[in-house]
């Protein structure tokens, strides 16, 4: 119940800061500018692995818009008698929020819907691989500082609300759901 908590309040914060201003009628000082980087996350428990992945969007004034792909690995699990690798892996849409608390510090926030598999391999016979269709949620905040004009990185923690894992015998969503400390690398040019 906590997580869910978590989670739908992320939601509803990213919800009010775009209503802050809308799509449709931005400030006539608005600018527009784009960006993409690369995304690294660790579990903060030691069974929930590590992810990388990249990122890629626009942004006009504070507020960004644009995709992602993401792996994580989660490491060798056993069941039954076969030691299977348990992957995750999803890609998706992203909406965002920076707003600067000085010159080089930004408050930052992300929200990433995504979908994709949740994998069982075994390395020895890949006939053995199992596959299902998932679907997640990942609200994100953070700190960003800008390093120049055209490079920033943020530290940030999140978590992974997944639904879906159904024919995955012995595992549920939760085994693929996680809180987590990530970097984030952003190049290009930006609005703000």
């Amino acid at each position: 119940m906590k997580t869910y908590s978590i989670s739908l309040l992320c939601l509803l914060f990213s919800i009010h800061l775009f209503a802050q201003q809308t799509f449709l009628s931005p400030p006539s000082d608005t600018k527009f500018g784009v960006f993409g980087g690369p995304i690294f996350e660790i579990g903060l428990d030691p069974n929930d692995g590590v992810s990388a992945g990249g990122m890629g969007g626009i942004s006009f004034g504070h507020y960004f818009i644009g995709g992602f792909g993401q792996g994580s690995y989660y490491g060798q699990t056993r069941f039954k008698t076969t030691s299977f690798h348990r992957s995750l892996g999803i890609g998706g849409v992203m909406a965002g929020f920076v707003y600067p608390l000085d010159p080089q510090v930004h408050f930052y926030s992300n929200f990433k819907v995504g979908w994709g598999a949740a994998t069982l391999s075994d390395d020895l016979n890949r006939e053995l691989d199992i596959e299902d269709n998932i679907f997640a949620l990942n609200p994100e905040i953070g700190l960003e500082l800008s390093v120049t004009s055209w490079a920033r990185f943020a530290i940030t923690g999140s978590y992974r609300w997944v639904s879906g894992v159904d024919n995955l015998e012995g595992f549920d969503d939760g085994d693929f759901e996680n809180y987590s400390v990530g970097l984030v690398l952003r190049f290009g040019y930006f609005s703000e």
